[in-house]
């Protein structure tokens, strides 16, 4: 099966295997672009910078839930953050892969908050937003697969009540 890969970016030395019938698409240099600007932006009005990758994540969401609904793709993999797209694949009967790289997302906000208020951490992260917790949740409900990257994490999705049948381990060293 042709497959289709919607993400943020892979790295400059990283590539794709030529034998992976995959295509494999990603931003380019006006988006960088942007983001500088976005990013002297938010410093001016002494925003949190995270807001960045937020803006660049709804940006391209909103590209990829447009270009997924016409490509020839039958597999897509995706960021849970891209929840259109991941609504978008889903409504034109493609199967979904969802990599959840992290624990639960519910989980994962609640230990944060904790943390956070523990250390009396003032300047917070995407991750204890609840946007983020919230966005990630809406796009797992339509996975058909979610890639986790140990043990540990597969069991906090399955913990929270997520299926078993859902999950394929890619174990990545040192995560477990």
């Amino acid at each position: 099966d042709l497959c289709c890969f919607y993400g943020t970016s892979i790295g400059r030395k990283q590539t794709i295997p030529s034998d992976l019938k995959c295509k494999v698409n990603t931003p380019g240099i006006g988006l960088k672009l942007f983001n500088r600007l976005l990013s002297h932006f938010l410093k001016l009005f002494r925003l949190p910078l995270y807001y960045e990758y937020w803006i660049n994540v709804r940006i391209l969401d909103a590209l990829y839930s447009r270009k997924v609904a016409s490509d020839d793709s039958s597999i897509v993999y995706i960021n849970p953050l891209f929840r259109k797209t991941a609504e978008r694949v889903k409504a034109t009967g493609k199967t979904l892969v969802v990599e959840a790289a992290n624990s639960d997302p519910v989980r994962e906000h609640e230990r944060i908050k904790v943390e956070y208020a523990k250390f009396g951490i003032k300047h917070q992260y995407i991750y204890g937003n609840p946007m983020y917790r919230d966005t990630c949740i809406s796009s797992l409900k339509y996975a058909d697969k979610i890639v986790t990257i140990s043990e540990v994490s597969r069991q906090t999705y399955i913990n929270a009540g997520y299926p078993l049948e859902k999950f394929e381990l890619i174990p990545l060293t040192g995560t477990d």
